[in-house]
């Protein structure tokens, strides 16, 4: 009923992508970034977003761990506004959180991060030391007015 459209897909590691098309592709018998559907940017999410123009109704992100230093600029405020920017209408932005065994405070501080680019957050634990943070600038998207009918 809803087709995807189009698929804007993002990776900076070009390891990634040859691994994407090679062994994977041998494996499941095809390759999905060969679909009509699909644009490949090879470049850092980070600066892709800041030089794209377009909308989306769906951003997915899955950086590096919180833990690794490779990871950090996807955990900013600078971030969570650019990404929040190129939202379309009721979109909804959604990135991975690996959790380690560090204590609440940073998982606070993204939480915070996310909360002054975006109208609502939410967190939900996926399985053990992983957590989906989503995001969103319209209300409604994650509790529907109409949910106690």
């Amino acid at each position: 009923h809803f087709p995807v459209q189009e698929a804007v897909c993002i990776e900076g590691d070009f390891r990634m992508i040859d691994m994407l098309r090679g062994p994977i592709a041998r494996e499941v018998g095809f390759d999905s970034l060969a679909d009509d559907r699909v644009k490949l940017l090879s470049v850092a999410p980070e600066l892709a977003l800041m030089a794209s123009d377009n909308s989306f109704d769906v951003i997915l992100s899955s950086p590096s761990p919180s833990s690794l230093v490779a990871g950090g600029a996807s955990f900013t405020r600078e971030f969570y506004q650019r990404a929040s920017g190129r939202l379309a209408s009721r979109g909804i932005f959604c990135q991975r959180f690996e959790c380690l065994d560090y204590g609440p405070q940073p998982l606070r501080l993204i939480v915070q991060a996310m909360r002054q680019a975006f109208r609502e957050v939410i967190a939900v634990k996926a399985g053990p030391g992983e957590m989906l943070l989503m995001a969103t600038n319209s209300e409604s998207v994650f509790i529907p007015d109409d949910l106690p009918s």
